[in-house]
This record gives structure tokens, C-alpha cells and sequence, in this order.
């Protein structure tokens, strides 16, 4: 499935269950139409928010969680 498909059925879907609630006069987008563009933008926050995880577990698996940590100290803490 192509994005364009994609898009295009997710539209489709969205526009099928908000076709009874109507345009505002001022507006220049359909209901159905800023919704979907409410939910491809979600849909892609989650995708990079997936490659985020999966870059900092390979990254941890790599490298190590503990010296990454060596010589990090909280915020305010004093030295020894």
C-alpha cells in the first residue's frame, strides 16, 4: 500500500463516520478533513517517537547503559 492509498482510505474511513456533521461557514476545511490531518500527524509523532526507542536501545546494547553514565552527576549535587 502506497501512502497516497493510505491516505486516501484513512480519509475515506474518517469521512464515512463525521459525513452528518456539517461544514462551518467560515471554515475551509471539512471536519472529516482536519481530523485526518489530526491523525496522520499522530501517526507520524509515533513513528519518530518509535525510531527514537529503537535508535537508543541499540545505541544502550552498543555502547552500555553504565559508561555512558560515568562521570554524569545529577544536577546540583556536589563533589566528593
Amino acid at each position: 500500500m502506497t501512502t497516497l492509498d493510505f491516505i486516501t482510505a484513512l480519509f475515506y474511513e474518517v469521512d464515512e463516520q463525521m459525513r452528518a456533521i456539517p461544514k462551518h461557514p467560515e471554515a475551509h476545511l471539512w471536519p472529516s478533513e482536519v481530523v485526518t490531518l489530526g491523525l496522520l500527524h499522530a501517526l507520524t509523532l509515533l513513528e519518530a517517537i518509535r525510531k527514537h526507542d529503537l535508535a537508543k536501545k541499540q545505541i544502550y546494547s552498543i555502547v552500555g547503559a553504565y559508561s555512558i553514565s560515568i562521570g554524569v552527576r545529577a544536577y546540583g549535587t556536589k563533589r566528593p
